[in-house]
């Protein structure tokens, strides 16, 4: 629901991860996350590289990455 709030697309899920469209393109939400140790998986390429898999971690990772989610400033 945090992501949602910024303006994100999930795809549903019923695993451990979710499929997020950011309105900040996947690559520079990518390339940030990563320069903060922050893993998460980019799939370059027509269908996917709109998009990001991220595998849901504890409390403290996912406050984490929300807090430097780039669409929390908006």
């Amino acid at each position: 629901e945090a992501l949602r709030a910024r303006g994100c697309h999930l795809s549903e899920s019923q695993g451990n991860f979710l499929w997020v469209k950011s309105r900040t393109p996947a690559v520079e939400v990518f390339d940030l996350l990563e320069s903060h140790h922050i893993y998460v998986r980019y799939f370059p390429g027509e269908r996917t590289g709109d998009w990001l898999r991220i595998s849901i971690g504890s409390d403290a990772e996912m406050d984490r990455l929300l807090a430097l989610w780039p669409d929390a400033k908006t």
